[in-house]
């Protein structure tokens, strides 16, 4: 019997703690004080965040002509802020998916889907003057609520998962009539402790359901548009196969047209996986 949403709520307002290493970022990056050499030391301490690090330094993405070879250089390249998103990112990610029941669903796809969720939204962010990495950031985390919901309830989430695909319906839609609650509020209420950006958590909760009036409405927007293109682009999966559209009024605030929705969907396939192969730890 599923978990009612009012315990479940309160079990993680309480509960999940954001990992050690990636709150040790937060409090050393928020520091005006820190050098990357303090940040780096933290970094060298989780083997996964710094392999990530160092080959992100290197990708394409810097296009730099010589090989980064210690971990404050890569600091240095890639940038205090840019460093914390992913170490939060991939600890967070790594830390809950791990605690995950694989037959709930398959969480490399998932994260692979919130890499080109983040993707998407860094690249419309870019297009419109709007943090490109805070971006990126509440796109990998967007769908938490789920890894949540199946790691507590994997059995009830595996039944909805198969209700999304048995009757065509969105995997909100799905989790709604399984739990009476969806990932979103799950989501929203387990990085609600975090000290994350307000607007982390606020993209998490609304991007099913952005409207213009919203605090963090942007963010909110970006990552709604960002996983309708994501779903369109097939990149991993969010839990169902359904493509969804883009909320006209964010349509219009993005400059989303059909045909650049088309020309994203290619640019988001190639540069999410560009970035799951220099962020994700191998194995």
């Amino acid at each position: 019997m599923p978990v009612e949403r009012e315990d479940l709520i309160g079990e993680l307002r309480d509960a999940p703690t954001l990992p050690f290493i990636a709150a040790k970022l937060v409090n050393t990056i928020e520091n005006p004080a820190s050098t990357a050499l303090d940040v780096a030391r933290i970094v060298m301490s989780d083997q996964a965040t710094s392999s990530s690090i160092l080959r992100l330094a290197n990708s394409a993405h810097f296009g730099l002509t010589r090989r980064v070879g210690t971990i404050k250089e890569a600091v240095v390249i890639v940038g205090f802020r840019n460093v914390q998103h992913i170490a939060i990112g991939i600890s967070v990610l790594r830390e809950y998916l791990e605690a995950t029941d694989a037959d709930a669903f398959d969480c490399r796809r998932l994260w692979l889907h919130t890499i080109a969720v983040g993707c998407a939204a860094k690249i419309l962010a870019r297009e419109v003057g709007a943090h490109e990495e805070e971006a990126f950031l509440c796109g990998l985390l967007h769908d938490l609520g789920k890894v949540f919901l199946a790691s507590r309830q994997p059995e009830e989430y595996g039944r909805a998962v198969g209700l999304s695909h048995e009757e065509d319906i969105t995997i909100w839609d799905a989790e709604q009539r399984t739990f009476g609650y969806n990932h979103a509020e799950v989501g929203e209420a387990a990085m609600a402790a975090w000290n994350l950006p307000d607007h982390v958590p606020a993209a998490a909760r609304w991007h099913h359901d952005p409207r213009p009036e919203r605090s963090h409405s942007e963010f909110i927007a970006l990552i709604h548009a960002g996983d309708c293109v994501a779903r369109r682009a097939h990149v991993g999966s969010p839990g169902d196969d359904l493509t969804v559209p883009v909320e006209p009024w964010v349509a219009e605030m993005l400059n989303l047209s059909e045909d650049r929705i088309e020309a994203l969907r290619w640019e988001v396939s190639e540069a999410a996986r560009d970035r799951w192969r220099a962020l994700v730890p191998r194995g």
